[in-house]
C-alpha cells in the first residue's frame, strides 16, 4: 500500500497518519465489518465471527509491507487497515493506494513499468504539445504553424513536461529496489510524434508535397529523442534498479533494448517509408543492443519485406489489430518472418499456445499470454518445456 500525498500533508488542512492500525488476515470473500458510526480505532474487530486483535502498522518509505505483517502473500488474502486522521476543517480528501503483488510473472515475464509511457503521445509533450486526458486515453493537440507554414520542431529541455518525464522515471527507478524494471520512455516513434506536432492530414499532405521537409522534421525529432533516451537510461542504471538488462515493451534485453514503430507509415507506400522515416529510425537503433519493430495491424504489411531486410532490426512484434486476434490464422506470417532470420513477439489466449507450438519453431519466438491462476500457468509451462522445438 502507498499513499498518494508524498509531502504527508495538503496545505493546513490535512496530516496523513503516520500510524496505522491492521485487523487481519481475512477470507476475501467474508462479509465486510460494519464501520459506519466509528469514530475510534476499536482494540478488535470482529469479521465473518472471527474477533482480529489490533495490529501496529507504520509506513516505511511510503510502503507498507502486508505480506510480512500478515504471515506472508497468497491469493486472496485480506485485511482491514484504519487509521484516525485529522483535519483543521471539514474538508474531502482522496487517499490512493496501490499494490504491487497483485500478479505472479511465470514464464520468462518480469514486472516493468514505464513511468513516461502513452506512447508517442507523452513524446509529443517533450516538443510543445499538450495533452487531452479521458479516463482510458490521451491525445494532442497540433502546434500552431509558423511564419513558414510549418511548426517548430524543437524539444524543451525547460519544459514542464521533460521535467515530469525525468523525474518520474527517476522516482519509479528509485522506488524500484529490485522489484521492477523501469522503461526508460518508450521506443523510438518519431514518425508518430511528428504526426501529433503537425496533424495526421497534414503530415500527409506534406509527404506528397515537401517531402524534404518531412525528412529533415523525422531526423530533428529522432535526434531529439536519442538526447531522450540517453539522460533516461542513466537513471534506470543497474545499479538504481538492481535489475540486470533493460525492457522494451514486454522484451528482456541483458542490455540496452527499445521498440520502434510508425503507425502514419500504413498510410504511405514502402518507397515513402524507406526514404522519409525508416532513416532515422535505424540511427536510434545503432545506439541500443537489442531492437525490434511493432508492427501494428495488415495495413502494415505491405512493409514487411523491407523491415525483414533492415539487419538493425532483430524482432518483429506481430499485434494484428482488433477483430484478427485468433493466432493460428497468422502461422504462415509468423513462419516467413521467422524464415528470414528475425525473432518474433506474438499475443495470443492461453489456450492457443500449444496448437501454435505444433506449427511453428520455438526458437526465437516470445509468446505472451495471461492465465486465470497459478496452477494453470504451470501446467501451460510444462506444456511449453514439452512442445517447443526448432522447426
Amino acid at each position: 500500500m502507498s499513499k498518494n500525498n508524498q509531502d504527508n500533508t495538503t496545505p493546513d488542512e490535512f496530516a496523513f497518519p503516520k500510524a496505522w492500525t491492521l485487523f487481519g488476515p481475512v477470507g476475501k470473500d467474508d462479509p465486510e465489518p460494519d464501520l459506519a458510526g466509528m469514530t475510534a480505532v476499536p482494540e478488535e474487530l470482529t469479521v465473518a465471527g472471527k474477533k482480529l486483535a489490533a495490529q501496529e502498522a507504520a509506513f516505511t518509505d511510503n510502503r507498507l509491507d502486508l505480506g510480512a505483517l500478515l504471515g506472508g502473500k497468497d491469493i486472496g488474502k485480506t485485511a482491514y487497515l484504519l487509521a484516525v486522521i485529522e483535519a483543521d476543517k471539514a474538508t474531502e480528501v482522496e487517499l490512493g493506494a496501490g499494490a504491487d503483488w497483485w500478479m505472479n510473472f511465470g514464464g520468462d515475464s518480469v514486472p516493468a513499468m514505464g513511468p513516461g509511457g502513452g506512447w508517442s503521445v507523452g513524446h509529443a509533450l517533450l516538443f510543445g504539445c499538450e495533452p487531452h486526458f479521458a479516463p482510458s486515453t490521451v491525445w494532442t493537440d497540433p502546434l500552431p504553424a509558423g511564419a513558414d507554414g510549418y511548426p517548430p520542431i524543437r524539444f524543451d529541455r525547460e519544459g514542464r513536461w521533460w521535467k515530469w518525464l525525468r523525474e518520474g522515471t527517476r522516482q519509479a527507478a528509485q522506488a524500484s529496489r529490485g522489484r521492477w524494471f523501469v522503461w526508460p520512455a518508450w521506443g523510438n516513434e518519431a514518425g508518430d510524434i511528428l504526426s501529433l506536432i503537425r496533424g495526421d492530414m497534414n503530415l500527409l499532405v506534406d509527404i506528397a508535397e515537401n517531402p524534404d521537409w518531412v525528412r529533415q522534421a523525422v531526423k530533428q525529432v529522432s535526434d531529439s529523442l536519442i538526447e531522450v533516451f540517453e539522460e533516461l537510461w542513466t537513471l534506470v542504471d543497474a545499479s538504481v534498479t538492481g535489475f540486470e538488462g533493460s525492457m522494451a515493451g514486454a522484451i528482456w534485453s541483458p542490455g540496452r533494448g527499445k521498440e520502434f514503430s510508425c503507425d502514419i507509415s500504413c498510410n504511405i507506400s514502402t518507397k515513402q517509408f524507406e526514404e522519409l522515416f525508416l532513416p532515422a529510425h535505424i540511427e536510434t537503433m545503432r545506439t541500443v543492443d537489442h531492437r525490434y519493430y511493432h508492427l501494428d495491424g495488415t495495413v502494415a504489411l505491405h512493409h514487411l519485406d523491407l523491415l525483414l531486410s533492415v539487419p538493425e532490426i532483430q524482432a518483429i512484434q506481430w499485434v494484428p489489430g482488433a477483430g484478427r486476434e485468433a493466432i493460428l490464422q497468422w502461422v504462415p506470417l509468423i513462419k516467413r518472418i521467422q524464415q528470414a532470420g528475425k525473432a518474433v513477439q506474438v499475443f495470443c489466449q492461453p489456450q492457443e499456445v500449444a496448437p501454435l507450438l505444433n506449427e511453428v519453431s520455438a526458437r526465437g519466438l516470445c509468446i505472451v499470454t495471461g492465465c486465470g491462476s497459478e496452477a494453470e500457468a504451470r501446467e501451460l509451462e510444462r506444456q511449453v518445456a514439452k512442445l517447443s522445438r526448432e522447426r
